[in-house]
């Protein structure tokens, strides 16, 4: 339930607090978390993405690639919409963009992450400006090409891309405690 309204597993608030009544979802899997694009359709992330039209429905015609570069198989561990409806993804092996229906977007450079224990991701924000914060456990960025894009450091668990995915030099935490 929603607010008193009887919703299966996911559920569309207005602006008001008030349930979406055209929203009605027979989605069944267990959702990690979930975003709205502009036209009021859902993504879900449950590991992998589904996206429910307006109206609760499984879109058919997204098609999300599972294990595309730089994600190699790893489940999506967070992810963040922008303005434009382009969907930033964050997983264990690095940090890419997606089109509203699936596609990946070549535009965006991205990276992948690495750390010679673990990586993983905590968090992805697109700023208002579009670039993007992205938090985890790591110490080493690799944009596209796999070299990596410092001049003398790392990133200590947090970077910002540009809003084309560049890694944003500006930016830096320092090396902390």
């Amino acid at each position: 339930k929603l607010n008193n309204v009887q919703t299966q597993n996911v559920g569309v608030l207005s602006a008001n607090g008030t349930v979406n009544s055209r929203f009605k979802s027979t989605f069944d899997g267990v959702i990690w978390n979930a975003k709205p694009f502009r036209d009021g359709s859902v993504l879900v992330n449950e590991g992998y993405f589904t996206k429910l039209t307006n109206k609760g429905e499984y879109d058919e015609s997204f098609w999300f690639p599972h294990g595309h570069y730089p994600f190699h198989g790893y489940w999506i561990e967070r992810f963040d919409i922008t303005s434009d409806d382009k969907i930033v993804v964050a997983a264990k092996g690095g940090v890419g963009r997606f089109n509203s229906d699936g596609s990946y977007d070549e535009s965006f450079a991205g990276g992948t992450v690495d750390n010679w224990w673990d990586t993983n991701t905590t968090d992805v924000d697109v700023q208002d400006d579009g670039k993007v914060l992205y938090a985890g456990y790591f110490s080493q960025f690799y944009q596209n090409s796999g070299i990596p894009d410092f001049e003398g450091f790392y990133p200590n668990s947090l970077l910002r891309l540009t809003a084309n995915g560049e890694y944003d030099h500006s930016f830096y935490v320092g090396d902390g405690p």
